[in-house]
């Protein structure tokens, strides 16, 4: 399990050089960036989280890899990750880095998870939804809507530590709670 402290504590000391430098957006794109390729290549994915490489070895294949595709800073900060031993924490600093770039910016994230594809007229009103929600906060939102089957069907929102979860899988995960409870006495 990863300690969520030190992946807020590796994102707030890069976003405050990045804000110096005027570069967080593009930071922040180019961490989300590398995280996507790791998702979707094998052979990075095993290279920056499944080997045990030494790490001077590491690195220079880390140099290899990024050279000319990442600014200096974001190439710095991975190298740090490697030389730290701290590479599986790179998509929750990623994450907690785009809050802050948002927060920074006015904006809110605010995730919208079903089990189907909504209508357009849905996620109409539910950015306006979210819109008077966040804007309560003085901020704006930055509205994502993904489908998961895994949800059965209803909606999961969230933004920020606001969270409505009208799935069907947490429904009934809610039952089964009361009723081995109930069960026990």
């Amino acid at each position: 399990m990863l300690d969520p402290s030190v992946a807020k504590g590796y994102s707030q000391a890069l976003f405050a050089v990045a804000k110096q430098q005027g570069r967080s957006a593009e930071i922040g794109r180019e961490l989300a960036e590398f995280v996507r390729a790791v998702d979707e290549l094998d052979q990075l994915r095993v290279f920056w989280v499944g080997l045990r490489l030494p790490v001077s070895a590491k690195m220079a294949l880390l140099s290899r890899i990024v050279a000319g595709r990442v600014s200096p800073l974001a190439t710095r900060f991975l190298e740090v990750l490697v030389k730290r031993r701290r590479e599986q924490y790179l998509r929750l600093i990623a994450a907690r880095f785009a809050d802050l770039v948002r927060r920074d910016a006015g904006r809110e994230a605010v995730e919208v998870v079903s089990a189907v594809p909504l209508s357009d007229a849905l996620r109409t009103e539910i950015t306006r939804l979210a819109a008077g929600l966040t804007e309560k906060r003085g901020v704006s939102p930055e509205v994502t809507f993904h489908v998961k089957a895994e949800v059965v069907g209803g909606i999961r929102f969230r933004a920020g530590d606001y969270l409505v979860d009208g799935t069907v899988r947490s429904g009934l995960q809610r039952l089964k709670r009361r009723l081995s409870g109930t069960a026990s006495r």
